[in-house]
């Protein structure tokens, strides 16, 4: 058997959610897919089962194996903490159009994790950059401090601090309870996944100084974010 490269990206896909996804594009990817199946859930379509006999070493079955309110999104969280405890270095995406999971993705970014929800098994290759190893012999550098918005006429707003993502972005913040994200680096991957991955980094950047300009975030020059705008503990 060949040897299987360390993961750069672990998938876990919520096969109550997602029947149905092509596992063939994995083939040559150094990427490690668990599929998670419900109690009820008595089968699964007959190409997936074909794609992970023949990819055993990328690709295994979960069974959660209870029921009840989000028992398979209880046991995928649970899987996947183990394997953040292996691969602490990886990108982990889930698999779902369940947005109840949005609250987990941003406390794994606020424990700076890079994690993302994607509701369509196409997007898992399109990786995260590269990210620094958490080795303690060489702990990642701390960014610089950003330069304060200069003062003055607000430049025209673009089309994206104008459409419903970017309102629900700042709902969001303004309303979960889970932590949020407490370095710029984080809160920059959180803006990029409630915004489907689509931005540039000018464009993460804007909304980041938009949502600051309008206080419901704040910014240090050490670059820690605070939530003026949020009641927490």
């Amino acid at each position: 058997m060949p040897d299987i490269p360390t993961p750069k990206q672990i998938v876990f896909v919520d096969c109550e959610n997602i029947p149905s996804f092509d596992l063939s594009r994995i083939a040559g990817q150094p990427l490690e897919v668990s599929l998670v199946l419900g109690k009820q859930q008595k089968q699964v379509g007959i190409e997936i089962f074909k794609a992970a006999l023949r990819f055993p070493a990328q690709v295994k079955l979960i069974e959660s194996g209870v029921t009840g309110h989000n028992a398979l999104d209880l046991v995928l969280a649970a899987h996947l903490g183990q394997a953040l405890a292996r691969h602490a270095d990886a990108e982990f995406v889930i698999v779902s159009k369940d947005r109840d999971f949005d609250p987990l993705i941003a406390h794994l970014q606020a424990q700076d994790v890079s994690a993302r929800r994607d509701p369509d098994f196409l997007a898992v290759r399109k990786s995260a950059p590269p990210r620094p190893s958490r080795s303690p012999a060489t702990p990642p550098r701390r960014p610089k401090a950003p330069k304060p918005a200069a003062a003055g006429p607000a430049a025209t707003a673009s089309e994206t601090l104008h459409s419903p993502r970017f309102a629900e972005l700042a709902r969001f913040i303004q309303t979960e309870s889970s932590p949020l994200p407490r370095k710029k680096t984080a809160l920059l991957r959180l803006i990029a996944n409630r915004f489907g991955n689509q931005l540039s980094p000018d464009e993460q950047q804007e909304v980041l100084h938009e949502l600051a300009r309008r206080k419901v975030i704040a910014l240090t020059d050490g670059g820690t974010v605070t939530y003026p705008s949020a009641t927490r503990s």
